[in-house]
């Protein structure tokens, strides 16, 4: 994608290699290769370009020994800052501060003693000032270092949307399960979900460490579902830790009617309107097993009319008659489709109320 702004905040990481923008994506230059490598950092996997939230324009890239930091600004106007992980195998990829309708155009992670005595710190533009965040010091994670500082402000988590590898038929939400460390009741951290851009639904909220499980009592039916994670903290110095999520679901394919019909073969079997066919039982047996895997029309006594498959047809067994004995064969067909003409006079929803029709 041509632009002004393509290249235009170049950075060389501590891996050698040289990250910039270009479109509205992260571009990594490997120079340690013959040819020069270039790949997509972020976003590397297409399902994610449709995440309105963390599309956009990226306006300034820099890092530290751990992570790429880049502030990127959606279409809305907000600007996020990344913590971006460059892997062959897969970016690993955090949205890790909300800035708003703060633009953010330089970046720069300055070493201990110069913002903080102690801890490095990412100083970055915010609007028209310049606003920083206290970093952990090497070899500790943000919960190990005491001088480490979270927001006061409630921080929430966008999860992926997600449809069960199954995107064309519904799905039923059953329950959300969340792992949780320091949580408490002043500490909560909370497990929503948002099902095809709709309005967000809590689950459960967290407030004792450990497995927290919500089920989920109503008919929730989605195409694609997403969870939301939101924490909250009275004290800077220390944060509840959200572990894991997990969404159940069960699919909800659209089902098929199975049909398993008993016929009974003779040498003198009536044909419909009356009248003995002409056909003897052991040609009406060949007919038969030749069928499986035919497609056929089955009418029903209802006069409805389906075009359905032979899955197979199985003898059951020869029992006596008045004349000689008869054959019994069990024939099961499955459903194709329904080419019955005109609608059903039972449906299973208030529209029955005012069309007449009787509500299942």
């Amino acid at each position: 994608m041509k632009r002004d702004t393509n290249g235009k905040y170049p950075f060389v990481w501590v891996n050698g290699k040289c990250y910039a923008s270009y479109g509205d994506r992260l571009l990594e230059f490997d120079p340690w290769t013959e040819s020069g490598i270039l790949r997509w950092v972020f976003p590397a996997d297409e399902r994610a370009l449709g995440s309105a939230e963390i599309n956009g324009e990226i306006t300034a890239i820099t890092g530290d020994a751990d992570w790429l930091y880049v502030a990127l600004k959606n279409r809305a106007g907000n600007t996020y800052i990344l913590k971006v992980l460059p892997k062959e195998d897969g970016t690993v990829v955090h949205t890790w501060a909300y800035l708003g309708a703060n633009d953010c155009n330089a970046m720069i992670v300055a070493g201990p003693g110069v913002v903080h005595a102690d801890n490095p710190c990412l100083v970055f533009g915010y609007g028209a000032g310049v606003s920083h965040f206290i970093l952990p010091r090497a070899g500790l994670r943000p919960e190990d270092d005491s001088n480490y500082r979270y927001s006061l402000t409630e921080g929430l988590l966008y999860g992926p949307w997600v449809d069960a590898n199954a995107k064309t038929y519904d799905k039923l939400l059953n329950a959300g399960r969340l792992v949780t460390e320091n949580t408490s009741a002043g500490k909560p951290v909370e497990l929503s979900y948002e099902v095809d851009s709709g309005s967000t639904t809590s689950i459960v909220t967290a407030t004792a460490a450990g497995i927290s499980t919500g089920r989920v009592t109503t008919e929730v039916l989605f195409s694609q579902i997403r969870y939301l994670v939101e924490m909250s903290t009275p004290d800077n110095a220390v944060s509840p830790r959200g572990i894991g999520v997990v969404l159940n679901v069960t699919p909800k394919p659209p089902r098929k009617r199975i049909w398993s019909l008993d016929i009974v073969l003779s040498d003198d079997a009536q044909i419909d309107g009356g009248g003995i066919g002409r056909a003897s039982a052991a040609d009406l047996e060949r007919f038969l097993y030749d069928a499986t895997g035919r497609l056929v029309t089955l009418y029903d006594r209802t006069s409805r009319t389906f075009s359905a498959h032979i899955l197979d047809v199985q003898g059951v067994g020869i029992r006596a008659a008045a004349e000689g004995d008869e054959q019994l064969i069990t024939l099961t067909l499955a459903e194709v489709t329904e080419t019955t003409t005109g609608a059903d006079s039972l449906i299973w929803n208030q529209d029955a109320y005012t069309s007449g029709k009787t509500w299942g």
